[in-house]
């Protein structure tokens, strides 16, 4: 079965990622390591990518996941409206570090994760909102199954 560590401690919890998990998982939240920014995500890879190399495990052999609450309307000037609409039905705890915006922008969002070393994403959306649910299986997931 894999595990799965969410964090981002530099010293401890990356060290226990590199030895015992076959995901390591990153997120803006406090609980997924507060990797909010994409300078985050690069030094949390650069830390288990050390931590790999020094228990001698290929780091390519661990997958690299972020976490993160969306909010997504289909046009910039009803993105706002939502987010005042939807954002009280999450967690405060999910609100930290949310993504809000177009379908465009979440594209370019994911994009910079990938370049800051991401391979796969994990999308919490509430329940009650299927328009953000339908933005990203058809608009945002297929730009990257095609690679466009």
């Amino acid at each position: 079965m894999p595990v799965l560590i969410a964090g981002g401690g530099e010293r401890v919890t990356l060290r226990q990622v590199a030895r015992y998990a076959d995901v390591a998982n990153f997120g803006p939240t406090s609980p997924s390591g507060g990797a909010a920014s994409l300078e985050d995500v690069r030094r949390n890879c650069a830390a288990l990518y050390d931590h790999t190399r020094t228990l001698g495990r290929p780091y390519e052999s661990m997958l690299r996941s972020y976490m993160v609450w969306a909010i997504v309307a289909a046009h910039p000037d009803a993105v706002e409206d939502k987010v005042k609409r939807v954002a009280p039905l999450i967690s405060p705890a999910g609100r930290e570090g949310m993504f809000t915006g177009t379908p465009g922008e979440m594209v370019t969002y994911y994009r910079g994760l990938v370049d800051a070393g991401m391979q796969y994403f994990i999308v919490a959306v509430n329940e009650n909102d299927h328009e953000t649910a339908e933005l990203l299986g058809t608009q945002v997931i297929p730009r990257f199954a095609t690679n466009t």
